[in-house]
């Protein structure tokens, strides 16, 4: 990943829609950092110290409610909310710790073990950072799959220089389809039984991305979840064709 210091005079802080040099350093800046690791570590405070006050006031409030009102069901909304934020926990926490690594904001791998890379797509903390309110549900996708294919590409070009083109690298998504995934190398294989179980626990969670993504209410059709394997080796065969499809959605986006 580049960092802001990297990009030649240009003030992250000043990357906005209404920057002049918005269009001009969008794709090659804001597409590679994460807004909220550009934010100092006393904003991030700030907002994690919102984020608690909230949490708890809407626990408290949820469990009076379930006690008055004798609905000690409603409890089961304070796990769903803890659902909801844990992934604002989970991906910083993970990142400082080494346990995750950004390519993309949102495109997320773990940490390599045994020869293989798990992948995994933006979660709900990354559109809430990431995609503009001001976007359609349109340029949400394709700026979705730019991201997917910006991160592809700098994955396979680390272990590439690395000289690690077996390294495997998996993922499961709702997202492609077996033809799609064809395109750039993968292969579709037999489901990832733990990744598919923690997309149906998080599918209330999933169900918020996916309706931010399209900006229109939606949920997953888990019938369309499906796991794929590749080398880097596989992805770098395909690289010409992600390399126009990034141009292609670059250019596309630009042009809204």
């Amino acid at each position: 990943m580049i960092t802001a210091q990297e990009v030649p005079g240009l003030n992250p802080g000043e990357v906005t829609t209404k920057s002049p040099d918005f269009r001009a350093f969008f794709f090659d800046y804001l597409a590679m950092e994460h807004r909220f690791f550009e934010k100092s570590k006393s904003s991030q405070r700030a907002f994690y110290r919102q984020l608690i006050l909230i949490s708890v006031c809407l626990i408290l409030f949820i469990t009076v409610a379930a006690f008055y009102l004798h609905l000690y069901a409603l409890i089961g909304l304070c796990a769903l909310w803890l659902l909801i934020i844990a992934p604002f926990i989970d991906l910083p926490s993970g990142v400082k710790q080494g346990n995750f690594i950004y390519y993309a904001p949102l495109f997320i791998t773990e940490k390599e073990k045994n020869g293989v890379v798990v992948i995994h797509g933006g979660t709900l903390f990354d559109y809430y950072f990431n995609l503009e309110k001001g976007w359609s549900g349109t340029t949400r996708v394709q700026y979705i799959l730019y991201n997917y294919v910006v991160g592809l590409l700098a994955l396979v070009d680390q272990y590439s220089e690395k000289g690690q083109t077996d390294l495997i690298l998996k993922g499961t998504s709702y997202f492609f389809n077996e033809k799609n995934a064809r395109k750039i190398g993968f292969k579709k294989v037999a489901k990832d039984g733990l990744q598919f179980f923690i997309l149906l626990i998080n599918f209330v969670p999933l169900s918020i991305s996916i309706s931010m993504a399209r900006k229109g209410l939606s949920v997953p059709r888990f019938s369309n979840i499906n796991s794929f394997e590749a080398t880097v080796a596989d992805v770098l065969a395909h690289k010409e064709y992600l390399e126009a499809l990034r141009e292609r959605l670059g250019k596309s986006l630009e042009l809204l």
